[in-house]
C-alpha cells in the first residue's frame, strides 16, 4: 500500500542480497518515508503493476506517483537520491555521470554482476527457490 507521502514507488529484486541490503539501508535513511519499496519477485506485484515489459530483473524500475513518470537503471538511482536528503549531494554527480554516458555503463556493470540468492530462504547450506 502506498501512502500519500510516498512519491516514488521502487521495484527492487527481493532475491538479490545486494539489492535487499541497499533497500534496507535506503529505507532507514528515508526519514520522511517518500519511497515505497516492492519486490518485483512477488507475482502479484509483477501482475498488478504490469512489470513484465519493464524488465525489472535487468534494471531497477521506479514510478514517480505524483508526476506519473517511470525510470529505470541509473535514472532510478538518481530519483532515489533526490528523495533522501542525505543523498542530495550525490545527485549532481549522478547527473554528470548520466550526461557523460558512464552512469548507464557503471549501473549495468554492477547489475549484471550481482548474485541472485533467495534472501531469507537459505538454511544449512541449502536455498529454497520458488
Amino acid at each position: 500500500m502506498i501512502t500519500l507521502s510516498q512519491r516514488l514507488l521502487v521495484f527492487y529484486d527481493g532475491d538479490c542480497r545486494l539489492c535487499t541490503a541497499a533497500m534496507r539501508m535506503l529505507k532507514k535513511r528515508d526519514k520522511k518515508k517518500r519511497i515505497a519499496w516492492m519486490s518485483f519477485r512477488n507475482p502479484m506485484v509483477m501482475k498488478a503493476y504490469r512489470l513484465k515489459d519493464k524488465h525489472p530483473e535487468e534494471r531497477i524500475y521506479a514510478i514517480d506517483t505524483k508526476k506519473r513518470r517511470d525510470f529505470t537503471g541509473i535514472y532510478t538511482v538518481r530519483e532515489i537520491a533526490k528523495q533522501i536528503p542525505a543523498y542530495w549531494i550525490a545527485v549532481p554527480f549522478i547527473q554528470i555521470a548520466i550526461f557523460l554516458g558512464v552512469g548507464h555503463q557503471l549501473y549495468d556493470f554492477i547489475a549484471k554482476r550481482r548474485h541472485l540468492f533467495p534472501v531469507g530462504k537459505c538454511k544449512d547450506d541449502h536455498c529454497r527457490i520458488s
